[in-house]
């Protein structure tokens, strides 16, 4: 079995280094055939110099979106098996060997781990957010996988005609939902892959997952409005319903006002239920409280963008 890994790239020389040194620890403890591509989308710094010192494949495609690099990365691999790793990742040293395992199963498509931030400089925002979505309880198999970490049968891949390029963000949730309906996605849990990346503070928290977001709808629409794609659009627009009500019946000085106040502000809660959070001490409690505010704040923000600029359109088109 030979395999392509795949890095989409640009302006990276502050983590790549890192990241290539341990996937070249990886490469070689699995010993197995593999080769590395970096898609470079028009860097300026040394990030193709420090790839040419690792005997990574170059292919350049300067402003292209995140799909179109990890398509292009694809059509010319030479594996039969993608890897598709972000250049802020540090993966462990069985990282190839424990997840190509899982291809013994035919059934098996889709194999990744879980990201991680690195604990030894992790901000409160960076644990609180693990607790709340990668260190929550997830089965063994899994309804999707993110692509920072990310392998998949080559053949499947190109069966559901790769990443969506339509999509600015979400594409990797597209992707596994298009698979996952003949084949099985694996969540490998002996290992993990440090993200160097993660926010470390609220304001690069909300930033990061508005830009999450802007795809939201679109990509419902895409994966034929499936269920379990349904709360990412629930719940962002409940709590912006919730919003908009407690603003106007402010304005008319109603009622509503605290019952929706109230609403808006139990989401951040049934969010953290929902995850099974595992809590060792009351200040946990609310720095995870806060954090699941302000994901649910910058998803429905997103989602008030995304619906705005389709109105937009809408009456654009209607005005020609």
């Amino acid at each position: 079995m030979e395999l392509s890994v795949i890095i989409p790239a640009k302006n990276e020389e502050k983590y790549f280094s890192k990241c290539l040194e341990y996937l070249d620890r990886a490469r070689q403890s699995w010993g197995g055939k593999a080769e590395l591509i970096l898609v470079d989308n028009g860097s300026t710094d040394s990030t193709k110099l420090i790839a040419e010192g690792y005997g990574c494949r170059i292919i350049e495609q300067p402003n292209g979106t995140i799909s179109k690099l990890r398509n292009l990365g694809a059509k010319t691999a030479m594996g039969d098996i993608l890897a598709f790793l972000d250049a802020d990742c540090l993966v462990a040293s069985n990282w190839i060997s424990c997840c190509i395992q899982n291809f013994a199963n035919p059934n098996i498509a889709i194999v990744g781990t879980r990201a991680i931030p690195d604990f030894k400089t992790a901000s409160w925002v960076e644990k609180a957010w693990f607790k709340l979505v990668p260190g929550s309880e997830r089965p063994d198999f899994v309804n999707w996988l993110g692509t920072s970490n990310l392998f998949i049968r080559k053949d499947v891949f190109f069966v559901v005609g790769g990443f969506d390029e339509k999509l600015e963000t979400g594409e990797d949730v597209n992707l596994c939902y298009k698979i996952a309906r003949k084949h099985l996605i694996y969540l490998e849990k002996r290992i993990d892959t440090i993200h160097l990346r993660e926010s470390k503070t609220l304001i690069e928290l909300f930033r990061r997952e508005y830009w999450r977001g802007k795809n939201s709808i679109k990509s419902f629409v895409e994966n034929n409005f499936a269920r379990k794609e349904l709360l990412s659009v629930a719940v962002p627009a409940a709590n912006l319903i919730s919003v908009a009500i407690s603003l106007m019946s402010g304005i008319m000085r109603s009622s509503y006002a605290i019952i929706t106040i109230i609403a808006a502000l139990s989401f951040p809660a049934l969010l953290m239920v929902r995850k099974r959070l595992k809590i060792d001490a009351s200040t946990e409690i609310i720095r995870c409280y806060i954090v699941a505010f302000v994901y649910i704040s910058a998803r429905s923000c997103s989602l008030a963008s995304e619906l705005f600029h389709f109105f937009m359109s809408l009456t654009c088109r209607g005005l020609k």
